[in-house]
């Protein structure tokens, strides 16, 4: 008799609990890491995977990061309604549900940022994004740049 590899229960819980109705629904963000000025917007891509069923069409869409201390910030969150495509009942669709960060009121902070879908059964979250944002973006003009040559510095 061959040896059968072990299999642990909670491997198998997972495999089966990441599909509904035997359609597979997930987050993704891409990319992984993004670096930004302090005054700048960053696009984060939040690609939810579902199945068009009456259940998981309606959902929550929460963005949050994780700061350098481990503390969650909830950025924003909304909710989610697709209409199912005719014929296209049961069939998986990815849609991308873009966030940006940098507007006035959410500047953006040095951090992993995630996006969360929440179904009335199931909840899943993206990888994350890190970004990075570095100083304020200075802007010097040409005249300034040359009158900083002429005095060596």
């Amino acid at each position: 008799m061959s040896p059968v590899a072990p299999y642990r229960l909670t491997d198998i819980l997972e495999h089966e609990l990441s599909w509904v109705g035997g359609q597979k629904v997930s987050v993704k963000q891409t990319p992984l890491i993004q670096v930004a000025f302090a005054n700048e917007k960053v696009s984060m891509k939040c690609l939810v995977s579902y199945p068009y069923m009456n259940d998981y069409t309606t959902f929550t869409i929460d963005y949050y990061r994780v700061n350098s201390e481990g503390k969650i910030i909830t950025i924003s969150n909304y909710d989610v309604s697709e209409k199912i495509p005719t014929g296209q009942t049961n069939q998986t669709t990815e849609k991308d549900y873009p966030h940006v960060v940098g507007t006035p009121e959410n500047p953006p902070a040095t951090g992993t940022y995630y996006c969360k879908a929440n179904w009335r059964s199931k909840t899943e979250t993206g990888n994350g994004v890190f970004i990075l944002v570095r100083g304020k973006l200075k802007r010097l003009g040409l005249f300034n740049l040359e009158k900083r040559r002429l005095k060596g510095e």
